[in-house]
Order: structure tokens, then C-alpha cells, then sequence
């Protein structure tokens, strides 16, 4: 828990110090020490999107893990990095299809699904 709350009472010039420590913990084997540092990450983005896009190999690693948790965390995070360039998200999110998902994870996937069914939406020449 206190994991979750240093990004919000850091000041956001001292995140590059902490950064470091949060990226390791990511890739920690404990699934709540990982869910915990990518909740953290996902305060840190808010404050600093660059230092967190760094970060796309821990992400992705944690996207395979076996807790759901983890799982949803690592979708939320990555897609938060990729939002802001519609064809990158939706490379992200074709190519989690026939990644294995349950519960919450699921869910989460099923939120980007539709998000990227809007882009596609809004690209058609019938929406002009």
C-alpha cells in the first residue's frame, strides 16, 4: 500500500529518482508487489508521461502473468501509454487476442476492444 501512495506524495520533479526502484518492482515475482508498482505507475503517468512510456518491456511482461490483478494493471498501464496514438493502441490491442485473460484482466481488455471499435468507427468513410 505504501507503494501506491509515493507517486502521489512525491513531487513530480523527484520522480525520475524513484523511478528506477518502481521499474524494478514490476518485474518483482510477488503479484502484489507487482500490481502495486504499476498502479504506481499509472499515478506517475499522469504527472509524467514520458518517464512511464519508457517502461513498455515491464509492462509487457506483466501482461502474461497468471494473476489477474497483474494482468489488468499491465493492460490499464500500456494503454494509458498508447492511447495518445490510435495505431500503436490498436497494434497493442490486436495483438493481446490470443493472450489467455480471466476476470478483471478480461474485462479491461474488453473496455480497450471497444475503444478501439470507436477509432474504428470514426475512421470510416461512413462517419464523415
Amino acid at each position: 500500500n505504501a507503494l501506491r501512495t509515493i507517486p502521489l506524495i512525491t513531487d513530480p520533479s523527484n520522480l525520475p529518482q524513484i523511478e528506477r526502484y518502481i521499474k524494478a518492482l514490476i518485474v518483482d515475482p510477488e503479484p502484489g508487489v507487482s500490481s502495486a508498482a504499476l498502479l504506481s505507475g499509472l499515478q506517475m503517468f499522469q504527472a509524467n508521461e514520458e518517464l512511464v512510456k519508457k517502461w513498455g518491456t515491464e509492462i509487457g511482461e506483466k501482461i502474461s502473468s497468471k494473476d489477474a490483478y497483474v494482468q489488468c494493471h499491465a493492460l490499464m498501464l500500456l494503454g494509458d501509454t498508447k492511447r495518445k496514438d490510435p495505431n500503436a493502441y490498436r497494434k497493442v490491442v490486436l495483438s493481446l487476442i490470443k493472450q489467455p485473460m480471466s476476470g478483471v484482466a478480461a474485462v479491461q481488455f474488453l473496455r480497450m476492444l471497444r475503444e478501439v471499435g470507436r477509432q474504428l468507427e470514426c475512421d470510416s468513410p461512413e462517419a464523415a
